[in-house]
């Protein structure tokens, strides 16, 4: 698990990240709890503590099909270690 559905965005989905210290690569498979594939990442935002991330859907899948709390799920690789985005290069 990577994230929870918070709210639909036009044709996307937005999601809470769940996963500390970590997050999810642009572009990568993001699954449904049944592990079908919904579609990728497209934006990570927010403060480093409540990061957010955006999902583009695949063809045939809509926000309103998704409710509040719906768990959301990638592949342990398609994950970074946050602190590379943070630490100022010496």
């Amino acid at each position: 698990e990577i994230g929870s559905f918070a709210h639909p965005c036009e044709e996307q989905i937005v999601c809470n990240l769940t996963v500390a210290e970590q997050v999810p690569k642009f572009n990568c498979k993001v699954l449904s709890s049944s592990k079908s594939n919904i579609g990728t990442v497209d934006e990570i935002f927010g403060p480093t503590q409540k990061v957010y991330f955006s999902v583009k859907l695949d063809n045939g899948i809509q926000a309103s099909s998704f409710k509040e709390g719906d768990k959301i799920f990638a592949e342990t690789t398609s994950l970074l270690p946050i602190k590379i985005f943070l630490e100022e290069p010496k």
